[in-house]
């Protein structure tokens, strides 16, 4: 059982609540919901486990995937970027369509395997193991994983280990929303969930600069969500991040993981 939140490391509460055989818990502090008995991690693990489930690799309509490319061009310098947790390898592959050098990891070996098979660069085990060079990407992309890993906060450290100064994270993320919207049966699989402010106080607690920060949580289920417009709030955002905002949501919508925030994040410079 673990005793403090593994998004921001405030203390367990003692109110909790059970759902079938987990338990799960609120955090007073950032509000994000998270379960107290999780099975232990392999020796040294700080990641996911064996392999992300694959109703996360639902493939993303092309056109949405350039969209978010087109964004992508504004934090170019080297050209490099990286795909945690990558799945089919859609980003990947579209990026290097586009001249982009892509790497990818995974904790899956018939993603890695499949990868491979493509030619594409990837790297298999927990990202934080994995020993890549620090400042080696303008781009790094992490579209529902921390909902799954035993240590979100330590992938979001080493992310901004890896990117360059200035260099852009886009993240996607599950909601607490989700427990209302999706059956028990599909939630259940993750070990925590998000609020805004919990995006915003582990995105802050890593390092990344507070005023790069956009977070926008979908106000809609995946089979009513609209497909064109801004979600509620987005207007409120300077002109640039309102559009790469939008770009976001617009590509993170084809993910099937229920109530989603989106955000990206930049190194500080």
């Amino acid at each position: 059982m673990i005793s403090t939140c593994p998004v921001c490391a405030a203390e367990v509460p003692a109110q909790l609540r059970g759902t079938g055989t987990a338990v799960w818990s609120c955090c007073w502090n950032c509000e994000a919901q998270f379960q107290v008995t999780r099975p232990a991690p392999a020796a040294g693990h700080t990641g996911a486990g064996s392999g992300l489930p694959p109703a996360r690799w639902a493939p993303a309509p092309d056109s949405q995937i350039a969209t978010v490319l087109t964004r992508c061009k504004l934090y170019r310098r080297e050209g490099r970027l990286l795909d945690v947790g990558f799945g089919e390898g859609q980003i990947m592959s579209a990026a290097a369509a586009e001249g982009w050098q892509c790497w990818g990891t995974e904790t899956s070996q018939a993603a890695l395997d499949a990868g491979r098979r493509n030619g594409w660069r990837v790297l298999g085990g927990d990202l934080c193991r994995i020993g890549l060079p620090g400042a080696l990407f303008d781009v790094i992309c992490m579209a529902h994983v921390l909902e799954y890993l035993e240590q979100p906060a330590a992938y979001l450290r080493e992310a901004i280990r890896l990117l360059r100064p200035g260099g852009l994270l886009f993240l996607a993320t599950t909601s607490t929303h989700a427990t209302e919207s999706l059956p028990q049966a599909h939630w259940q699989c993750y070990l925590q969930l998000f609020t805004t402010t919990a995006v915003r106080l582990a995105l802050e607690t890593a390092g990344y600069t507070r005023e790069r920060i956009s977070v926008e949580a979908a106000q809609t289920s995946p089979r009513s969500r609209p497909t064109e417009g801004l979600p509620p709030g987005q207007a409120d955002l300077p002109s640039s991040s309102q559009l790469l905002g939008a770009a976001l949501q617009q590509f993170f919508r084809a993910y099937p993981a229920g109530e989603q925030l989106t955000a990206f994040a930049e190194r500080p410079r």
